[in-house]
């Protein structure tokens, strides 16, 4: 489907003196119905030459075309945005040189694309460049007219790590979305885990494909091009962590607004799964929930972790309704009884998820959600009775 707004004849202008990257990027392009139309040219005072004609929409550049080290093989890229500073330049290179790609979006670029992956990213990946350069022409009617809010936005706050807030998070979006659209994210600037659990084949954008870009530009576009459909539950996406140290980002309280401002336009329920911090960042996540769940384990330790989690979080305005998950990994001697953590923490105990550590890592061996992998098991009850309470908000009181 052909994203709203798009135009139907895009002239690229692609700058490389490859000829096989030439064919290999014509052939991506080639089956797109015309959406895109290819120009190519070998140097870059060739391509200043031909946008001064005018008419080109986007511009690609190889990076290599630039024989030298360091930051020297930026020249290219610079000389273009300093003559076409509104002109989308999506950058081409090679994977062992991604660290000069990442360098150019943070410099300007619109974007980036690993050579390898052209053939089957490539076309996706303009129409998002295409579409979010068309938002950013119309931003100040936009910004006049923010769209509603419409997903119920549900967020599990782990009182220490290990506490088992991913999974918790995992189960209850896979319930959701037997019904509905549901979007799990783990929002953390550092590496995530369920890229780890899932090991989907192939690289996948991630949060950092939204990190890179500026708040205001983030749109339905971009944002489903970074998440990972999960095919066995067809209403199921994700939006995994960062998968390696170098895409690894800094994380604000403006970049997580506006993601989730999007992705409230795009399912019914997004299940956040929050490090255990309580940053800015995590503040402005849990100010624009629906629901917090704070999930804890029955040992001393943790409770008073939680307890001293809560006094900060009760200081904040503007709180959803807050409770708690009470996640039993092992069976422990003595734990502390539900009412006595109640009375604890001053919070209702919104589910307790008995242990199974077998069955979890059977499931993870499968790389299949508990609760899907044997929906007759008590722990996939508990589970999908979570669910279903937090996503009435109204009925966990």
């Amino acid at each position: 489907m052909r994203p709203q707004g798009m135009n139907k004849n895009v002239l690229v202008l692609l700058i490389e003196d490859d000829q096989a990257s030439i064919e290999s990027i014509r052939g991506a392009l080639a089956h797109q119905e015309g959406r895109f139309r290819l120009q190519c040219v070998g140097s870059v005072p060739t391509g200043l030459a031909r946008l001064g004609g005018g008419g080109v929409s986007l511009v690609l550049l190889d990076l290599s075309l630039t024989r030298v080290e360091g930051d020297e093989r930026l020249s290219h890229f610079h000389k273009l945005h300093h003559q076409a500073p509104d002109l989308p330049i999506v950058v081409l290179c090679r994977a062992q040189e991604e660290e000069f790609a990442l360098s150019a979006v943070r410099a300007g670029a619109a974007d980036y694309m690993i050579k390898e992956r052209c053939a089957t990213d490539l076309e996706r990946l303009l129409q998002s460049v295409v579409e979010r350069h068309r938002r950013q022409l119309d931003s100040i009617h936009l910004q006049a007219s923010p769209a509603r809010k419409t997903a119920t936005m549900i967020t599990l706050l782990g009182a220490k790590g290990g506490v088992g807030a991913t999974t918790v998070a995992l189960s209850v979006g896979s319930v959701l979305a037997r019904r509905n659209k549901a979007i799990v994210a783990e929002l953390r600037p550092t590496l995530g885990t369920l890229s780890q659990f899932f090991r989907p084949k192939g690289q996948t954008r991630n949060v950092a494909g939204l990190l890179s870009m500026e708040p205001a530009a983030i749109g339905e576009t971009d944002a489903a091009s970074c998440l990972w459909p999960y095919r066995a539950i067809p209403g199921l996406s994700f939006l995994f962590g960062p998968q390696t140290m170098e895409h690894s980002q800094e994380l604000g309280p403006a970049h997580a607004k506006a993601i989730f401002a999007t992705f409230a336009r795009m399912a019914d329920f997004i299940v956040i799964d929050l490090p255990a911090a309580l940053s800015e960042t995590n503040r402005a996540v849990i100010q624009s929930s629906d629901v917090l769940a704070l999930v804890i384990e029955r040992d001393p330790i943790c409770i008073q972790a939680a307890k001293m989690i809560l006094q900060i979080i009760e200081s904040w305005t503007g709180l959803p309704q807050i409770g708690a998950i009470i996640v039993n990994r092992t069976p422990l001697n003595s734990p502390a009884s539900i009412v006595e953590t109640e009375l604890a923490l001053g919070l209702p105990i919104w589910g307790v998820i008995p242990p199974a550590p077998d069955l979890c890592l059977a499931a993870q061996g499968a790389q299949t959600p508990v609760v899907a992998f044997d929906s007759e098991s008590l722990i996939a009850g508990c589970l999908t009775a979570l669910a279903e309470k937090l996503a009435n908000p109204g009925r966990t009181r």
